[in-house]
């Protein structure tokens, strides 16, 4: 299907609305659809992936639970969750955890507690260097999908000395 230009003369004040005219209108129309429909794409969406910031000197706090909050817009399986870091300190290693909340969850139930979504989590030594990328914690298969109203925790579990600044990267699939 092409899109077809419609002539001033087919649109103007007074002329017929005729078979062809409103053809032609379907035809873009149905274009206009199957382009949309083709940038949505469903399960070929691409979406920014969530970002947990962290700045300033970090190492003065320590390791610490619930260092930054969010919660998910819509349920999402979490692939990969990254430490990107901003200035790297002087000595030792930036780790960090990610739990979820389930606020529907029963006792008993994944979530009801705060729950690590990792099975190793990831870190970055100070020697990576400043703006160093870590790989990928190890995401536990059964806490990796979240659901629309879950909170996200971010903790750390050791720091790297003098360090100042970082950010989690966690990219993830609408499910």
């Amino acid at each position: 299907m092409a899109f077809t230009s419609l002539t001033t003369t087919q649109v103007a004040p007074g002329q017929p609305v005729t078979g062809t005219l409103m053809g032609t209108i379907k035809t873009d129309l149905d274009d206009h659809q199957a382009r949309l429909t083709t940038l949505e794409g469903g399960s070929s969406t691409v979406y920014a992936p969530i970002i947990l910031t962290v700045m300033g000197h970090y190492d003065i706090l320590g390791a610490v639970n619930d260092l930054v909050r969010t919660t998910c817009n819509f349920n999402l399986q979490i692939i990969g969750a990254y430490i990107i870091t901003d200035v790297a300190g002087t000595s030792g290693t930036l780790q960090v955890d990610l739990k979820f909340r389930r606020l529907s969850a029963t006792v008993g139930q994944p979530g009801y507690v705060w729950t690590s979504i990792f099975t190793t989590q990831p870190l970055i030594a100070y020697s990576a260097g400043s703006d160093a990328i870590s790989a990928s914690g190890t995401i536990n298969a059964t806490y990796s999908t979240l659901l629309a109203g879950d909170l996200l925790r971010l903790d750390t579990t050791s720091v790297q000395n003098y360090g100042r600044g970082f950010f989690v990267r966690l990219d993830f699939n609408k499910v």
